[in-house]
């Protein structure tokens, strides 16, 4: 009997060890599939266009990402097949704009893409948990591991600070500092 418990016990723990590495195996999947179409769209490393603002250029990516997987159904050609293959990646990447921009809002705060943002962290204070299906931003954004990775590669290409164990995003978060440039909220 003691015998067969402790090869039970062995099974178990054999098990285990299995999912666990399906599991890390699913996350480096789920990430390079994200962070290749990103890339395909100019996203990653240094490089920023001429004109545009290191730190507020992958916001543009991830939103023109979006966009394009909005509209793949009235596209042709290649954005046709963007659009499609960002499509299952929909959620992830409204998580991972919203959760870079959280990071990169105190390098960008005295910016006229911080004053966008500073509306945003105003009406996630004022209505918090509202309506938050068509304003997702008033609601925390929970990043699961290959988000945490993806955004993790986006931040430290930007010269961002990262933490790498936060999962939890939330714009009224940045509330203090808004209040710091003399802002307040509505409430």
């Amino acid at each position: 009997m003691v015998e067969r418990n402790k090869a039970g016990n062995q099974y178990i723990e054999d098990l285990k060890k299995d999912l666990a590495a399906q599991q890390a195996e699913y996350v480096k999947y789920k990430a390079g599939a994200v962070t290749d179409i990103l890339r395909e769209m100019g996203l990653f490393g240094s490089y920023t266009p001429k004109r545009e603002d290191k730190l507020w250029y992958p916001i543009t990516v991830m939103s023109q990402a979006l966009y394009i997987e909005t509209m793949s159904e009235f596209k042709t050609g290649y954005e046709q097949d963007l659009g499609k293959r960002l499509s299952p990646h929909r959620k992830t990447l409204i998580k991972l704009e919203m959760a870079y921009e959280i990071n990169a809002y105190p390098a960008l705060r005295d910016t006229g893409y911080g004053l966008e943002t500073s509306e945003i962290i105003r009406d996630a204070h004022d209505n918090a948990g509202i309506d938050i299906g068509v304003y997702p931003y008033r609601a925390p954004i929970v990043l699961n591991d290959p988000e945490r990775i993806i955004l993790g590669t986006i931040t430290r290409d930007r010269g961002l600070p990262f933490d790498p164990e936060k999962r939890e995003y939330r714009y009224t978060d940045l509330l203090p500092q808004l209040n710091d440039r003399g802002e307040k909220p509505e409430k």
